[in-house]
């Protein structure tokens, strides 16, 4: 019993042994305490990848070499894995043979066995197999202990690298409300080394302040809180703040660390949101994009001359719908209503099957010259119309058949004409070839606009690419009467620069009002914006002035269309208009057509006013330099003649007197260089006049000082006649004496020799 005591506390002695130790004192126990000869463990690791082996023997120390012997004397038994009855063996050390039993560890990991041999004879008695029972017990529960070790430790160490290795910042904060635990990336985040915020309150280091710089008490930060309450928190929006001070915006999320049931600390992950809010930012800013492109598209999705309809879903409700589409429905209210109920007509027509396998297969579907019956007011009569379409499906965000869109054009009033030329075939055809060739017809409007446009394109005269206008426009369109006006004041006054009348309006080809700014033609001069109206729509319009004295003995006519001119940065530069046509109405096809040749003319128009201006400046240029070319010349005449004099000069008083002569004509060439050289006014055409009270005996003096040389040249003879009393001009004296000694020079020039002037 003592060694049954002894050996049950070995558990004790072995507790800071690894597996390896555990066993070889074991096997040492083993040997000794109960008086056997051989000993041999084997035992697999988990985490190892050969077994642990450990032999001992009372005839051989060298446990490397018992290993090797034990292992190979004992083979057969090891085969068996579990209790056998007692075999023999021979000692592998010594010439003795040896009683042996297997022994399994009953608590240790799979295929560890235990194998002891004894010479007694006794071998094993039941005192052995309690005290084999005892010791291979304490062994497995301090292998247990070691697994269990191992284990924690590599869960240990597996969780703390991953929180090391978490993209989130993580701290674990314990019931003191100190830091127990920070993670590198969240350290990082904040640029501080773990151990300086381990062990410190974090909410003082980093939770301190709120991010408009009011105080964050701690009884009011979510973490503490949740540290106390145990309820978890997050938020989404806050600050930490960093070493270097300034605010990183993070979110975070607060758990409550428990014990027996009660709070005990909170684990926190926190991340830096800086990129979220930039890409909250970066949202906003496509989101408004987004929301301009959509508002054009919606633009562009009401002016569209074809008519256009979105469903949403299996049932198709509307969801929006253009003045087209609405123009064929009869304006009905339709929109949020499956389409089966805005338009039960349709149904049985097979357009509703059709969007059903739209939706259903997103393969496009769609017809040409299609009927159509509509009920396009409640209480009148079904109506037939006729549609080229095409159903065409849309993805949603999903990538999913979000529902499809309706797009087509009604062409029942062509249809209709069409059917009434052929009804009238025999009595019109060419009429009816009129119709069937109305393609041709755009095709031949198409070459005709080519061929203005390169007509208008050569041309460099407003008034000339006006007339072009004109002309083209009534010719292509087959109107009777055409008019370009181009805009002559800031009230949008409108002056007839071209027009071109059919037989019809010959009596007014010379009809020129003068222009008050006010009519429908400053109408569409001011918004820059076509205008198609039948002649009810015209004569109703607020801003019709009517035929004036004329009203009562002008023809009527059908309809009018007016096209602004849009000159660069969309300014008005006039319009053009027709008015009744030769057949029907005036077409979005015609308003088209004149649209483009307004586009060309307002290029060609801005382009032949710039060069106007061009030429203009040139010519001014060009007259401004004869003139000071000429006017050059004047006072070098005097100063020449001047030089000879010096040279022959009797007196001082002659002296001074020439030298104050060339002085004034130096100063006089001074004024003439000065206007060479101001740039501005040789483009201008302008001299600037610079003006004061002169006497008119200075004028003329200095206007004989520029002209006597050519006077004495000619041999003339020259008298003035000059008041008594002194006469005073305010002008500028070197112009008057250009004028006077101008007209002196002519008529010098012009006289002939020896005569007076």
């Amino acid at each position: 019993m003592r060694d049954v005591i002894a050996l049950s506390a070995l558990a004790t002695k072995w507790a800071n042994l690894d597996s390896a130790g555990l066993a070889a004192a074991l096997a040492e126990a083993l040997l000794s305490s109960l008086d056997l000869d051989l000993v041999y463990m084997h035992m697999v690791q988990p985490t190892e990848e050969l077994p642990l082996e450990i032999a001992r023997s009372k005839h051989c120390s060298d446990p490397i070499i018992s290993v090797a012997k034990v292992k190979g004397a004992v083979a057969q038994l090891l085969e068996a894995n579990r209790p056998l009855p007692i075999s023999t063996l021979p000692d592998p050390f010594s010439s003795i043979t040896l009683r042996a039993t297997v022994f399994p560890f009953e608590l240790a990991a799979p295929k560890a066995i235990l194998v002891v041999a004894s010479e007694r004879v006794d071998f094993p008695t039941d005192e052995d197999m309690l005290l084999l029972s005892v010791v291979t017990n304490q062994a497995a529960l301090g292998l247990q202990r070691l697994n269990t070790e191992r284990a924690l430790k590599a869960s240990q160490e597996h969780l703390r690298a991953v929180l090391d290795s978490a993209g989130d910042g993580i701290y674990v904060m314990g019931a003191d409300s100190l830091c127990t635990y920070l993670n590198p990336i969240g350290a990082a985040m904040l640029g501080y080394r773990t151990e300086e915020l381990v062990g410190h309150s974090v909410h003082e280091i980093i939770h301190h302040t709120h991010v408009d710089g009011s105080s964050h008490p701690v009884t009011e930060c979510p973490i503490f809180l949740t540290s106390r309450q145990g309820i978890p928190s997050h938020v989404s929006d806050d600050v930490f703040w960093h070493k270097n001070g300034i605010a990183v915006p993070v979110s975070y999320s607060v758990a409550p660390v428990m014990e027996d049931g009660l709070p005990s600390g909170a684990v926190v992950t926190f991340r830096n949101i800086s990129e979220r809010k930039l890409a909250e930012v970066e949202q906003m800013r496509l989101l408004r994009t987004v929301e301009t492109e959509r508002a054009l598209l919606a633009d562009i999705f009401q002016r569209s001359p074809s008519f256009m309809c979105v469903l949403l879903g299996s049932d198709h409700v509307v969801q929006q719908t253009n003045e087209h589409f609405m123009q064929l429905i009869g304006h009905r209210e339709i929109l949020g209503m499956p389409m089966r109920e805005a338009l039960p007509e349709v149904v049985d027509q097979g357009f509703v099957a059709l969007l059903d396998s739209v939706f259903a297969t997103g393969v496009a579907q769609g017809g040409s010259d299609v009927s159509v019956v509509l009920q396009r007011s409640p209480k009148g009569p079904s109506e037939q119309r006729y549609v080229n379409f095409m159903y065409q499906a849309y993805r949603d965000p999903d990538g999913g058949i979000g529902g499809v869109f309706v797009q087509g054009v009604d062409f029942t009033e062509r249809r209709h004409a069409e059917e009434d030329l052929l009804r009238v075939s025999s009595e019109s055809e060419a009429r009816m070839a009129q119709m069937l060739s109305a393609e041709q017809q755009h095709g031949l409007l198409l070459t005709q606009v080519a061929n203005a446009s390169r007509t208008m394109g050569h041309i460099l005269s407003m008034d000339s690419i006006a007339r072009v206008l004109t002309e083209e426009a009534r010719s292509m369109l087959g109107a009777h009467q055409a008019v370009t006006s181009l805009t002559v004041s800031a009230e949008w006054a409108q002056a007839i620069n071209a027009v071109s009348l059919s037989e019809k309006f010959s009596q007014y080809r010379n009809y020129s009002p003068t222009p008050d700014g006010s009519g429908i033609y400053s109408e569409v001069c001011r918004t820059n914006l076509p205008m198609r109206l039948t002649q009810a729509e015209l004569e109703a319009h607020p801003a019709w002035k009517g035929f004036g004295e004329h009203a009562k003995e002008h023809p009527r006519m059908r309809g009018w269309l007016a096209v602004p001119l849009v000159g660069h940065g969309g300014r008005n530069l006039g319009l053009v208009q027709l008015s009744d046509k030769f057949e029907g109405e005036f077409t979005e096809q015609d308003q088209a057509i004149l649209v483009q040749l307004a586009a060309i003319a307002a290029t060609g128009i801005e382009n032949a006013s710039l060069y106007e201006r061009v030429r203009d400046q040139d010519r001014r240029k060009d007259e401004f330099l004869a003139i000071l070319a000429h006017e050059l010349r004047n006072p070098l005449a005097p100063i020449r003649t001047g030089l000879t004099l010096l040279k022959v000069a009797p007196s001082i008083e002659a002296t001074a007197k020439t030298t104050e002569i060339m002085e004034r004509q130096v100063g006089y060439m001074v004024d003439l260089i000065d206007d060479l050289l101001d740039v501005s006014r040789i483009t201008s055409g302008k001299i600037q006049l610079k003006k004061e009270r002169l006497e008119v005996r200075t004028v003329l003096d200095s206007a004989l000082e520029l002209s006597r040389p050519l006077i004495e040249g000619g041999h003339h003879q020259m008298f003035l006649s000059m008041l008594k009393e002194p006469f005073f001009l305010h002008a500028d004296p070197t112009r008057m004496a250009q004028i006077v000694s101008n007209l002196l020079n002519n008529a010098a020039k012009y006289t002939p020799p020896g005569r007076p002037n």
